[in-house]
């Protein structure tokens, strides 16, 4: 089953989990390096492997809060790396790199460079290849201890096409440019009788444009251009009943609004249109100390709201494996 690139974002989302050892002889760690795998309930074979590693620049306390958001709340200089691979396409593989720094007043920065390598083919008839390409950076400031605010500025480009030899040999070559401008805020507020609530919203605009051509046995016989601006409001609550056990919820609030121009046999038409969407979702998370140094999450969501293109009515599910020292 193929899945939208939408849905393939919210599986590696959710299995790209930060799991710390909490019972590590210092307490405090360096290194964290993840096998995560994201999957929904009913197409489990098909979600996504992922392995990332990061490294600090300063020891992190493990023991200052939640496990889960021991590299959140330690605000230290960072680097890390990413690759994963999605079973729903079979040479399909991405990477990604990121960054950010620290300084003295409390302000950071970072950025972060992705690549996505496609070269697929289905039941030798339909044929694959292209790639991704995004960059970022953001700008932050630690305002307390436990709490930041940032912007975000995100682009990405995406070359590829498509081949079907049967019936009729057609081939249809897609480009699009994507650019993100978005805001977030966080903070964990500690509590006497839990662990403490971890408290998020975001914004982000996205504006996309792009073109696809078709052509027949060779020759050009359709064009297709779009452009899209889009508008999401994001917000998260997770409550830590323990440092290792957490439940949420969240709201997804999306507005779509995009024009197209089609051009086929010398015939064009102009097409506009929106929606809005409201999603909601329920989650929990449990953090599994295996050892001194391994540890395992095991996570779980439900969405509400979905339409028919969103996705399946299902659960989605993340399974971690961590070493940190």
């Amino acid at each position: 089953m193929k899945k939208n690139l939408c849905t393939l974002s919210i599986l590696l989302g959710i299995s790209s989990f930060q799991l710390v050892a909490a019972e590590a002889t210092s307490n405090t760690f360096q290194h964290d390096a993840n096998v995560n795998f994201g999957t929904h309930s009913e197409d489990f074979g098909d979600g996504i492997w992922s392995l990332d590693y990061r490294f600090y620049f300063t020891p992190v306390d493990a023991q200052k809060g939640p496990y889960a958001l021991a590299g959140f709340l330690a605000q230290h200089s960072n680097i890390g790396a990413m690759v994963a691979q999605p079973n729903t396409y079979n040479n399909t593989t991405m990477y990604a790199i990121d960054g950010a720094y620290v300084l003295p007043s409390n302000w950071f920065i970072g950025a972060n460079y992705r690549y996505t390598d496609v070269d697929n083919k289905w039941d030798n008839i339909s044929t694959t290849e292209g790639d991704n390409k995004g960059y970022g950076a953001t700008i932050g400031y630690y305002f307390n201890e436990a709490s930041e605010v940032a912007f975000i500025y995100d682009n990405n480009g995406s070359s590829s096409w498509n081949s079907e030899e049967w019936p009729q040999e057609i081939t249809i070559a897609n480009d699009y440019d994507e650019t993100l401008y978005g805001a977030h805020i966080r903070t964990f507020i500690a509590m006497q009788s839990f662990s403490g609530l971890d408290l998020k919203a975001s914004y982000n605009r996205i504006e996309r444009q792009g073109e696809y051509i078709s052509t027949l046995n060779n020759l050009t016989n359709a064009s297709y251009n779009f452009e899209s601006t889009s508008n999401q409001l994001n917000l998260t609550a997770d409550w830590y009943i323990n440092p290792a056990w957490s439940v949420g919820a969240s709201y997804l609030w999306h507005d779509f609004d995009g024009s197209t121009h089609y051009i086929s046999n010398n015939t064009s038409d102009e097409s506009n249109g929106g929606s809005s969407d409201n999603i909601y979702a329920l989650s929990t998370s449990y953090w599994w100390q295996i050892s001194g140094t391994f540890a395992a999450k095991f996570s779980a969501a439900k969405q509400f709201g979905l339409n028919s293109d969103s996705g399946d009515d299902g659960i989605l599910i993340g399974i971690s494996a961590n070493a940190r020292f």
